[in-house]
C-alpha cells in the first residue's frame, strides 16, 4: 500500500521530501557536468575530437554543438534550453576565473563585465579574423604589463567601431593576467566548489515549482533512517492506524483502539490520545525533567511541546532522539497487541525507550559515550 505521493518522496529533505530525488534532475545535473569538463580542460583527446566535429563559425555557444550531427552530445548541448526553462541561465551560472587566458574564448566566452564581448562588441566581432582565439592569443606580457593586440579584415574606418575599441581597451583595463597561473571554470554555487552535481541537482529542483510545500522535517543522522521515516509518516498521518485503512477502502470490523478499547484507533488516538500512550509520554517528560504535555491532542503539539523547552542544540536533540524512540516503541507494542494479544506494559515500554537512545547516542553520535547510570536519571551533562 503506498501512503506517501511519489512526487513528495522525490522532494529534497530541505523542502520537507523523503530525499529520493528525481532522476531527471540528477540527469541534468550530470550532462550540465560535460559543460565544465569541456570547459576546465579543452586540451583533453575527447575534448579535442568534440571540437573537430562540432566546431562552427558561426556557434555562440560555451561548447561547440551542431544540432544536425544526432549522439550524446547534442543531447549534452541541449542542457541549455532544459536549464533556462527552469529559470537557470547556463551562461550565467558556467563562469571563469582567468589565469593565463589559454582556456577562455576572447570574444565568446563570457569572462569579463558580465556578457561575452562579441554581443557588448558587434561590430568588432565582425572585423576580428580569430572569432575563436583565446585571451591569450589576443595579448603579449611585457614584463607584469599586459598589452593587447587585435587582427582585423580590414581597418576600422567607421565611427561605430572606433568608439567601439575605445570602449573595449578602457574595458581591459580592469582584466587580471596571470601568466602562471591556470584558467578555472566554476558553477555558480555557495558551496565554494568548482562544480557539484549535487549542486546543480539542488538548484533545478529549487527552481522547478512542484505544487503543495510540505512542512520541513529534522531528519537525525543519531537515529536509523527507519526511525525517522517512521516518525516523518507518523506526522503525515501515513501510518495503518485502523481510520487510515479504512479511508483506503480496507473492511474494518472493529475501530476501536485494541488498548483501551474507547476510542476510534486514528493517528493522534494510538500515538497520544490513548490512556496507555498518554501515560507513555508522561512518564518520558519526568525522566527527561520537563513539562508534562497535558493539553496536547496530536502528536504534533507534543512534539512541538518537547522541542520548545529551554536547552542547547545537543540537548534538543538528544530530546529528539527520546521522541523517535517513544514513537517507535508506541507502534510495536500496539503492533504486538493488535496482532499477537501481547500487551506490554507502560514501565516495560519506557525501559526500551531509555535503552534504544542510549544505544543510538553511544554508537550512532559523536558524543562522549554516557555512563547508564547516569542515562537512566537522564544526568547528561557530561554530553553537553
Amino acid at each position: 500500500m503506498r501512503w506517501v505521493k511519489w512526487n513528495v518522496m522525490l522532494k529534497s529533505k530541505l523542502k520537507g521530501g523523503f530525499g529520493i530525488g528525481n532522476m531527471a534532475d540528477f540527469n541534468i545535473a550530470m550532462m550540465s557536468k560535460w559543460w565544465w569538463r569541456f570547459k576546465d580542460d579543452p586540451t583533453q583527446l575527447w575534448a579535442a575530437v568534440i571540437q573537430a566535429i562540432h566546431k562552427s563559425k558561426v556557434d555562440s555557444k560555451l561548447i561547440p554543438a551542431k544540432k544536425s550531427i544526432p549522439g550524446a552530445w547534442k543531447d549534452i548541448s541541449a542542457v541549455e534550453g532544459t536549464l533556462s526553462r527552469c529559470g537557470l541561465d547556463i551562461n550565467q551560472k558556467l563562469k571563469v576565473q582567468v589565469g593565463n587566458g589559454k582556456k577562455v574564448r576572447f570574444w565568446k566566452d563570457n569572462w569579463i563585465h558580465n556578457v561575452p564581448l562579441r554581443e557588448r562588441f558587434p561590430a568588432l566581432f565582425k572585423l576580428a579574423k580569430n572569432k575563436d582565439g583565446m585571451v591569450h592569443d589576443h595579448l603579449t606580457m611585457v614584463g607584469s604589463t599586459v598589452v593587447w593586440q587585435w587582427a582585423w579584415v580590414r581597418g576600422l574606418s567607421t565611427g561605430l567601431e572606433r568608439n567601439q575599441i575605445a570602449c573595449l581597451s578602457n574595458l581591459l583595463r580592469s582584466a587580471v593576467i596571470t601568466a602562471d597561473k591556470q584558467d578555472r571554470w566554476s558553477w555558480v554555487n555557495n558551496e565554494g566548489t568548482s562544480f557539484s552535481v549535487k549542486g546543480v541537482r539542488m538548484e533545478v529542483a529549487a527552481a522547478v515549482n512542484d505544487g503543495e510545500q510540505e512542512d520541513r522535517f529534522f531528519w537525525n543522522s543519531w537515529a536509523p533512517l527507519k526511525h525517522n521515516y517512521f516518525l516523518w509518516r507518523v506526522i503525515k498521518n501515513k501510518v495503518a492506524a485502523k481510520s487510515c485503512l479504512a479511508k483506503r477502502g480496507i473492511l474494518m470490523h472493529d475501530m476501536l483502539c485494541e488498548r483501551c478499547g474507547i476510542g476510534i484507533e486514528d493517528v493522534d488516538h494510538v500515538f497520544i490520545n490513548c490512556l496507555w500512550a498518554r501515560s507513555i509520554w508522561w512518564q518520558v517528560a519526568v525522566w527527561l525533567r520537563i513539562p508534562p504535555p497535558i493539553s496536547a491532542s496530536s502528536l504534533k503539539e507534543v512534539y512541538k511541546d518537547f522541542m520548545d523547552n529551554i536547552g542547547s542544540a545537543r540537548w534538543h536533540r538528544i530530546v529528539h532522539l527520546v521522541i523517535l524512540a517513544t514513537v517507535w516503541r508506541i507502534w510495536h507494542a500496539r503492533n504486538l497487541k493488535v496482532f499477537e494479544g501481547r500487551f506490554i506494559p507502560t514501565r516495560r515500554i519506557l525501559d526500551f525507550i531509555k535503552e534504544d537512545a542510549f544505544l543510538w547516542v553511544t554508537h550512532r553520535s559523536n558524543l562522549p559515550n554516557p555512563d547508564w547510570e547516569k542515562w537512566i536519571d537522564f544526568n547528561v551533562a557530561d554530553l553537553l
